[in-house]
């Protein structure tokens, strides 16, 4: 499937926000892992530029081989350099293709792309015209899964969990679905979400293990959770008590049972 945008972003991290939010909507459909690196998502940026108060778009030139969205948004804020560079020295953008290499941060002309026969655009007479019915179109809307945004809006909305945490949580649909189960296990969702994103992340990071292989579930946040709350443990013991629980899988309160 291709996407083409209209040219309504103005820098590369409009365009990386962009992509971002897309690669998001795709793994949350279930569609793609959308990794870039092998090749499972890819782009290519059109930049052009216009001097301000200007309505009119410069000559554009496309920029390949990004394979990363860092690299998009970095290969388009060093193409808008270098094209500002060219008019300012008097100088001609032309339009062409060009290569970005994303560990040196420089680009080099691929090919050159004057006219539209170099695109090489045909007419296929064995495509037909294609009318979407629009009652098809809402089932498959129904079928959906909640997206991101969405999502990000809820989780502020009936949790009153600040932008900090949805901001982590949201992004990994798995992640989340392991925060709502331990909100409501616990009943205190602000606690839950600082212990997943700060203490479980960081747990999770440094051995290297995925959320599928975690030996803590959110019945172990919930409890951990609980037992502050009702002053069973301090908030420092709790901090040690997580990370043997992370480090064994046993349960908060057989852990300080068996701790004493």
């Amino acid at each position: 499937m291709e996407i083409v945008s209209e040219p309504a972003m103005h820098s590369g991290e409009e365009a990386f926000a962009y992509l971002t939010a897309l690669r998001t909507v795709m793994i949350y459909g279930g569609i793609s892992d959308c990794d870039m690196e092998k090749g499972q998502l890819r782009c290519d940026a059109n930049v052009s530029i216009r001097p301000a108060g200007a309505t009119e778009l410069g000559t554009k030139v496309e920029i390949k081989n990004l394979n990363s969205i860092s690299f998009v948004r970095d290969g388009i804020a060093h193409e808008i350099k270098r094209q500002i560079a060219v008019v300012e020295s008097g100088g001609v953008i032309v339009q062409e293709t060009r290569d970005y290499d994303g560990q040196t941060g420089t680009s080099q002309s691929l090919r050159s792309k004057e006219m539209a026969h170099d695109y090489r655009y045909f007419p296929d007479p064995d495509l037909m015209p294609v009318k979407v019915d629009e009652a098809w179109k809402a089932r498959i809307r129904a079928g959906c899964p909640e997206l991101p945004f969405d999502r990000q809006r809820r989780l502020f909305e009936a949790y009153q969990l600040p932008y900090t945490i949805t901001a982590v949580l949201v992004p990994d649909r798995g992640l989340s679905d392991y925060f709502e189960e331990a909100a409501k296990l616990s009943g205190k969702p602000q606690a839950v979400g600082n212990w997943i994103a700060n203490d479980l992340l960081r747990e999770l990071g440094a051995a290297k293990v995925a959320l599928g292989e975690c030996k803590v579930r959110p019945a172990h946040i919930a409890g951990l959770v609980r037992l502050v709350e009702e002053g069973v443990i301090s908030s420092t013991i709790a901090k040690e008590v997580f990370v043997e629980m992370f480090q064994t899988g046993e349960p908060p309160e057989a852990l300080i049972a068996r701790k004493g």
